[in-house]
C-alpha cells in the first residue's frame, strides 16, 4: 500500500525481519502527515521497539494522491543492510537510505520537472552489475541502495512520464 507501506527486515542483523511501517499515532487525524513516523516493531511480540522522523512531502503544490504516496524497502551493501523510505509519485519525489543504526546514509531529491521517469508501482531490487551491492529501481532510475548514486537512468532524454512496471 502506498498509504501505510508494511515492509519486513532485518535491519538490526539480529536474524529476525522487524516490521516497517509508516505510523501516525493521531487517530482521529490520520491524514495528518505532521505526526507521521517511521516505526519498527519486534516481530515476535508486537512491541513497538523505535520510531523515526518521516521525511514527507511538504508543499501547497501536492494533490492528496501526490502526497500520500510513502514506500518502504530495503536491499543490501556488501552483505551490509541499508532500509530505503521513499515519498511521492507522479511528481517531486524523495528518498532516504538507513544504515543500521538508523543514521541518514544519503537522501535524493527528485525534482517533478527533473528528466526521466516519475516513479512506477514497482521498486525492484536486485545486484544488476553483481558488484556486491544492490541497485533499486525507482520508475527508471536505477540507484546503488549503499551509495545512493544513480547508475542510470533509462531514457533520461525522450521520456519523463509515469511508467506502471520496470523490471531489469
Amino acid at each position: 500500500s502506498w498509504f501505510i507501506p508494511v515492509f519486513p527486515f532485518d535491519l538490526d542483523k539480529d536474524g529476525k525481519e522487524e516490521i516497517w511501517f509508516v505510523y501516525n499515532p493521531d487517530e482521529d487525524h490520520p491524514l495528518d502527515e505532521g505526526k507521521y513516523t517511521l516505526a519498527r516493531l519486534d516481530p515476535m511480540t508486537g512491541d513497538m521497539t523505535g520510531t523515526f522522523p518521516w521525511h514527507g512531502l511538504s508543499g501547497d503544490d501536492l494533490t492528496m494522491s501526490h502526497r500520500y504516496r510513502h514506500f518502504i524497502f530495503g536491499g543490501y551493501h556488501h552483505g551490509e543492510p541499508v532500509l530505503v523510505t521513499a515519498q511521492g509519485t507522479y511528481g517531486r519525489m524523495q528518498l532516504q537510505g538507513w544504515n543500521t543504526d538508523m543514521s541518514q546514509r544519503w537522501d535524493i531529491k527528485i525534482g517533478k520537472d527533473e528528466k526521466g521517469s516519475i516513479s512506477s508501482h514497482a521498486t525492484v531490487v536486485v545486484d544488476i552489475d553483481m558488484d556486491g551491492s544492490d541497485e533499486f529501481f525507482y520508475g527508471e532510475r536505477c540507484i546503488n541502495i549503499g551509495t545512493g548514486e544513480y547508475k542510470f537512468i533509462a531514457d533520461e532524454n525522450v521520456w519523463n512520464g509515469h511508467s506502471d512496471l520496470v523490471l531489469p
